[in-house]
């Protein structure tokens, strides 16, 4: 019978290191359930002494899902003290593909057009207070 994958559990704080597809580390931070903030530390081995955590060093803050933290190869990293008093960041990136309108101007005379693919967007989103403006 196979055991069954348990999520690694959330904890705001908790420090982690996840390998990557290329046999990398990457330290994340546990910041507020579904958020992981992704530092700019990266190893070969594992081995986090010596690394302090700095709000210049953050790459990025992304949402997972539980799925991700059982299925991936996650380590607690225990040796690094966690970034204290992080805030979620105010500002984020929203992609959506869909439709948009495309204003062409041809010999002095504009036509519509409808244009299809990915677009991004620049949001206000407060993820605390669950208000979203674009």
């Amino acid at each position: 019978m196979l055991k069954k994958n348990r999520a690694t559990p959330w904890k705001s704080g908790k420090v982690i290191s996840i390998c990557l597809r290329n046999g990398v580390y990457v330290l994340a931070q546990m910041v507020r359930d579904p958020y992981l903030v992704f530092f700019n530390h990266f190893n070969e081995e594992n081995n986090w002494k010596g690394v302090t955590l700095k709000e210049e060093d953050i790459l990025f803050c992304k949402a997972v899902t539980r799925q991700f933290l059982r299925y991936s190869p996650v380590t607690i990293v225990k040796e690094v003290n966690p970034l204290l008093d992080y805030e979620l960041p105010k500002e984020w990136i929203y992609s959506h593909i869909g439709g948009h309108p495309i204003t062409v101007s041809v010999k002095g005379r504009e036509r519509q057009l409808a244009g299809f693919g990915r677009r991004c967007s620049l949001v206000l989103a407060d993820k605390d207070s669950g208000s979203t403006r674009r």
